[in-house]
């Protein structure tokens, strides 16, 4: 019988419940404490300070939370797609590398290029990219290269220059840019999908989400997406973005990550 995919939440607005801002790691581990998921994407900032990761690890292990997967910080997009910038890249997926490690997690997921750049030298990213690739390998863990826009047609270059590489499906980038059918083409070599949920402010209810709607207010069909992957016999993450939080509410993000469980049981209807 092939395995469920594993619903797990990111971390990445947590801290609000915590009362801190989105770099505050105690009130981060405060805000999964609130949740009480089985599983979260762990996302790591810079302005961690020394220790912090140790903490950070044994405190989600006491929860018995699993960590599917870590999130780079967003530097480490910058520090990809420049030239002469390969160590301070280098050092940072280490440090991802470790926390990783420490947490139990499989799957760093990177941004591999530079969103404010219009342009840069692809050779240098997709280099950068496929030796980022093979360190998580040598370690172990899979580098996983998430679709964010402006430049996503390098994600087939890098499919067929990275055999190590796995992607991370942004449900949010793939509706803005029309890339469903391109990231479909290599579905075997995805492990992580990110879905957001907002709270529906038209809906007396405290419970509403709104699962797949994007920034910009564009919906997509973020249940007929997660359903078709599990109808095509996807075993990998599915991670739910909160958008809203605090407002949003903890009872109304675990409603959205239920609700995102369901449509990965075979037979739900």
């Amino acid at each position: 019988m092939n395995r469920l995919p594993i619903v797990q939440c990111s971390t990445g607005t947590l801290a609000a419940f915590g009362g801190g801002r989105y770099f505050n790691y105690l009130a981060t581990l405060e805000g999964i404490g609130k949740l009480a998921w089985h599983a979260v994407e762990l996302r790591l900032w810079l302005e961690w300070g020394e220790g912090a990761l140790t903490e950070v690890a044994a405190r989600i292990r006491d929860m018995g939370v699993t960590v599917g997967s870590v999130h780079a910080p967003p530097e480490t997009e910058c520090f990809l797609s420049t030239a002469g910038h390969e160590d301070e890249a280098r050092a940072l997926l280490s440090k991802c590398a470790e926390a990783a490690r420490a947490c139990g997690a499989g799957t760093v997921v990177v941004h591999a290029w530079d969103l404010r750049r219009p342009a840069f030298r692809r050779k240098v990213l997709v280099d950068s990219v496929c030796r980022a690739a093979e360190l998580m390998h040598s370690q172990g863990l899979t580098l996983s290269v998430e679709n964010i826009p402006g430049h996503t047609d390098l994600l087939p270059l890098l499919a067929g220059t990275c055999p190590e590489l796995a992607f991370t499906i942004d449900t949010q980038w793939t509706a803005l840019e029309g890339s469903h059918d391109m990231l479909s083409g290599f579905l075997p070599r995805v492990n992580n999908v990110h879905v957001q949920t907002f709270v529906d402010t038209q809906v007396d209810n405290p419970l509403a989400v709104r699962l797949g709607r994007t920034t910009t207010g564009c919906d997509f069909d973020a249940e007929g997406f997660v359903r078709e992957l599990a109808d095509k016999g996807y075993q990998g993450l599915i991670t739910l973005e909160p958008r809203g939080v605090p407002a949003a509410g903890v009872s109304t993000i675990r409603a959205a990550l239920e609700l995102l469980e369901c449509w990965v049981r075979p037979g739900h209807s």
